[in-house]
């Protein structure tokens, strides 16, 4: 009986170290993704805002059916 409960002691210490290591692992890699999500929505959003001043630049001189074709750009993205 004093073996299977040192042996059950022991299991359940793997265990626990097992589940930290394991949550540790979740954690980083969580942080990886919010890091990725970040810089693929700074991405979006500064490819917008060039698209934008794109459209505006050719409204400004006239260039119509450019600025209807960036505009179009704009909404499908």
């Amino acid at each position: 009986m004093g073996g299977f409960m040192s042996a059950l002691a022991i299991a359940t210490a793997f265990l626990v170290l097992l589940n930290c290591v394991m949550l540790c692992s979740l954690t980083h890699r969580a942080r990886r993704f919010e890091r990725a999500m970040a810089r693929f929505e700074d991405r979006g959003r500064l490819k917008l805002e060039k698209d934008t001043m794109e459209a505006l630049a050719l409204l400004r001189a006239g260039r119509i059916e450019e600025t209807k074709a960036v505009a179009e750009r704009v909404v499908d993205s």
